[in-house]
């Protein structure tokens, strides 16, 4: 369930911390002129990225319906896109913190760096909206799936009870 999760998710993110490293992206100019522990610095930075944007997205195919695990995922969903909004222009604070390494001088929500979607969504899923998509049909499940068992599933079980 969530251990298997968390699991595969640090595992995944190794792997793409390992392609991202030979794959080549407009950024990779930059990352060449990093010092070595800037270097170690930014792939870090990466890998404690992509292990919760994993678990966000492929939560729905490893944890079957619990009330607990499903607040705290919509909970955080909601911090999540919070989060984009203080920080500024819909940028996450690890992406900003990544941006910056690259070029000191960037600022919030500037365009031209663009390191998710160059690395990983147009070059691994090639089309970038699709996880966009993905991660809004995963929250509208979770909260579907917590309105059903909470309020529809337990007045099924009260009127089978007098039907049959």
């Amino acid at each position: 369930m969530l251990k298997d999760l968390i699991i595969f998710s640090l595992f995944f993110s190794f792997i793409l911390i390992i392609i991202t490293y030979y794959i080549d992206h407009p950024s990779k100019v930059n990352e060449k002129k990093l010092s070595y522990s800037k270097t170690i610095e930014l792939y870090i930075i990466r890998y404690i990225h992509w292990i919760p944007s994993i678990c966000v997205v492929l939560y729905i195919f490893f944890v079957r319906y619990n009330i607990t695990y499903d607040i705290i995922y919509l909970l955080i969903s909601f911090l999540v896109v919070l989060h984009w909004y203080l920080i500024g222009n819909g940028e996450c604070i690890f992406s900003y913190y990544e941006k910056h390494l690259l070029d000191p001088n960037y600022k919030k929500g500037d365009t031209k760096i663009d390191l998710y979607i160059n690395i990983i969504k147009d070059n691994i899923f090639r089309n970038n909206q699709n996880v966009n998509y993905f991660w809004i049909i995963n929250i509208g499940y979770v909260i579907i799936r917590v309105l059903y068992y909470n309020f529809i599933y337990p007045k099924n079980l009260f009127l089978q009870k007098y039907i049959f």
